[in-house]
């Protein structure tokens, strides 16, 4: 029996994708050359599902015509870290478990299921970009780029990169490489394995495979999509077809609204889907590069989790697609067209108008004409709608003109490249990049945060303006005393007003867990859960009212408007970071010869902010510090990760005890006060445990001085 070790990442964007796939390090550790693997997964278990309610999944894997059945535990996962029990024998093809080879997986097997047969659940096809991954002559894991389809007919896919410890890796080693990846290419751990995903997936409901819509007949056919100047928004240019020959007939038209939805962090457009719901139509539509998957009735109030849509939708993100991030109204009016090489030609034009959610803002219209007919008739008639009436390929997806015409990114977007620091900026030029970028992320998150949409808006927006402070901070010598004076007051205000609210979303997320933990029965349960709401309310709403004010819309435009005005600006932003940085070591060097447990909880929160500022101005420099400075960044994260998690268990006792204090006496019964007690004790242990994990750390401060010094003393480039 052996034990899998690996760190499991969900890689959602293209871009993403094709960077990992041209690594040749992940911090100081080499990547190999790689290998492709083309694999097929079938996961077996009886009818009555016995090794799945006995906590194992069996999975046959073909590979260049070899079969190794591979047992492993399902335990629930945390993180990115994944550990499982792990058994494998190779088998002869399809053979029953009694056939098998003698091993610890066919005892396994038959001990649970005895005399009953296995059957398929599911399976998967993988193609695997497989590397190892080496330090020096110790080959410390594999990693593993996989690009993974579900065979049920739905076109399923994701892709996922593991990252699963060799014998002679350590715990240390994986750490610090996932620490690297998250932080590089802003990773999303994945808690689930792809058995758990097929098996979400493989349930009733499925859609049956899709048959293909275009007869053997219509091969000559083509349909072009055209965009037609602002102009035509507002509908055909009949009279300029007139003018040209042409003319239009049995006009036919349809009318929709239609809303659409994704995940916080944008899950389905990562993946090159779209969730639409269809007011006129009352029906949930998932498209796949514009090309319809599914389709369901159902309410507007909740995305469907079953059925057609749902099944894949529960695929690719655990959590429900409810932003609401685009409106749109169509009227989309069909004619067929007449006139030199065109009496078979149809043609819809489609006039949208886009609308953001929730707010009242005027609509941007676009018209869109598809073509479809005879393709050479089509292709003349269209080339003309180019060269005489400025129609042009509609070259984007549907949704990303909308979001383009109204001003306003997508879910989930990363920040764009004029944002990040250039190895040949000057300073100042940098302290405009990582300011404006930080102010993008502000407006990102703004109108989330406004209508309350998810607890990450308000959560990101926070983190965008701690980010924005440690910049002011970290170029005071480039804009000046005044200038960063004003701009760090007004982030702090709307960083206290933000802090407010978060802390309380924290520590409502995390209660359900630790209700369960100390046995609080419901009332218990219901009481603090209507304290909390009551704190939270008022949060929400003074925080809504500060981010919709002049005030912030000030603290914007100065984000954005920012500028070096000193001798520094001139610097090179390369010399300029590495001596701030050494700067920021140095603070960092007056604490690491303190032991551990002599650090108060006052002075473990400086710690914690030390590192944060590290880690901040590491990642603005990021492009021009060289790939090492992954490694810095890792280490820093997992030292604001324990300390985060401690400065929270302050936070939350801090809470409870408020919370305690506003509770009318007549509910305080004993009852009440022991389970109050039971759960201030367990924000102790969270202490402690993290107090001891910070210890382990700490041991190796020191080395983090070294890597330092080998960062600074290379010459930058980009990653």
């Amino acid at each position: 029996m052996s034990t899998e070790i690996e760190a499991k990442f969900l890689v959602s964007q293209h871009e993403a994708y094709e960077r990992l796939r041209e690594l040749t390090s992940v911090g100081r550790y080499l990547l190999l050359e790689g290998e492709t693997e083309l694999v097929r997964d079938v996961y077996l278990d009886t009818a009555d599902r016995a090794l799945l309610s006995a906590g194992y999944a069996c999975r046959r894997r073909l590979k260049e015509g070899t079969n190794v059945v591979t047992v492993k535990s399902v335990a629930p996962q945390r993180g990115a870290v994944h550990r499982r029990e792990e058994l494998e024998v190779t088998v002869p093809h399809d053979a029953a478990p009694g056939s098998w080879p003698a091993s610890e997986a066919r005892e396994k097997v038959l001990g649970l299921i005895g005399e009953r047969a296995l059957e398929e659940l599911f399976s998967l096809e993988q193609t695997r970009f497989v590397r190892q991954v080496r330090e020096g002559d110790r080959q410390v894991a594999f990693a593993s780029l996989d690009e993974v389809h579900l065979e049920d007919g739905s076109g399923r896919r994701w892709c996922e990169l593991e990252v699963e410890l060799a014998p002679a890796g350590t715990d240390e080693d994986l750490e610090e490489i996932a620490g690297w990846l998250r932080s590089t290419f802003d990773l999303r751990p994945v808690s689930g394995s792809k058995f758990e995903r097929g098996l979400d997936a493989a349930g009733p409901g499925r859609p049956a495979r899709p048959r293909s819509r275009q007869s053997p007949a219509a091969s000559a056919e083509t349909s072009i999509l055209l965009e037609a100047p602002d102009d035509f928004a507002s509908g055909l240019p009949i009279d300029a077809l007139a003018s040209m020959g042409y003319r239009v007939t049995s006009p036919r038209q349809r009318a929709e609204q239609v809303t659409w939805f994704d995940t916080h962090d944008g899950a389905l457009r990562a993946r090159g889907f779209t969730l639409a719901y269809s007011r006129s139509a009352g029906a949930w539509r998932l498209f796949h590069r514009e090309q319809l998957s599914a389709e369901e009735i159902g309410p507007p109030s909740t995305p469907p989790r079953e059925g057609g849509p749902g099944w894949t939708l529960h695929s690719i993100s655990p959590d429900s697609p409810d932003i609401a991030f685009l409106d749109a109204g169509l009227v989309e009016t069909e004619y067929r067209v007449g006139g030199f090489a065109a009496q078979k030609l149809l043609l819809r034009a489609q006039s949208w108008a886009f609308t953001v959610p929730r707010e009242e803002s005027p609509p941007r219209s676009l018209l869109r004409l598809a073509v479809s007919g005879p393709s050479t008739a089509n292709t003349y008639f269209c080339a003309l709608l180019q060269a005489r009436l400025g129609c042009r390929p509609a070259r984007d997806d549907l949704v990303e003109r909308g979001l383009s015409l109204l001003g306003i990114p997508a879910p989930g977007a990363a920040l764009p490249s004029e944002f990040r620091v250039r190895p040949d900026d000057t300073a100042g030029r940098a302290f405009e990049r990582i300011l404006g970028g930080e102010a993008w992320k502000m407006r990102a998150n703004l109108r989330g945060a406004v209508h309350d949409l998810h607890p990450e808006y308000v959560h990101d927006l926070r983190v965008a303006a701690r980010r924005a402070r440690s910049a002011v901070r970290l170029f005071s010598v480039v804009s000046g005393t005044e200038a960063g004076g004003a701009l760090t007051e007004e982030l702090a205000w709307i960083a206290r007003l933000l802090g407010a609210a978060r802390d309380l979303d924290v520590f409502s997320a995390r209660l359900d867990e630790q209700f369960d933990r100390v046995e609080a029965d419901p009332e218990f349960r219901e009481t603090i859960r209507e304290r909390l709401r009551a704190r939270r309310t008022p949060a929400v709403a003074r925080l809504a009212e500060a981010l919709r004010s002049e005030r912030f819309s000030s603290l914007l435009h100065r984000l954005e408007s920012s500028s070096g005005s000193s001798e520094a600006a001139g610097e090179p932003a390369v010399h300029f970071c590495r001596r701030r940085i050494q700067k920021a070591f140095t603070k960092l060097e007056l604490w690491i010869d303190r032991p551990a447990d002599t650090l108060s909880g006052s002075e473990l929160h400086r710690v914690r902010i030390l590192f944060k500022r590290l880690r901040y101005a590491c990642e603005f420099f990021r492009p021009v510090l060289g790939s090492d400075a992954g490694r810095l960044i890792g280490s820093f994260v997992g030292f604001q990760d324990c300390l985060g998690l401690h400065q929270d268990a302050v936070t939350c006792l801090h809470m409870l005890g408020g919370v305690l204090a506003e509770t009318p006496g007549e509910i305080r019964s004993e009852r009440f006060l022991i389970t109050m007690g039971a759960l201030q004790q367990v924000q102790r242990g969270i202490q402690a445990d993290q107090r001891a994990v910070f210890a382990e750390r700490w041991e190796t401060a020191r080395e983090l001085l070294d890597v330092w010094k080998k960062v600074r003393d290379t010459r930058g480039g980009t990653v």
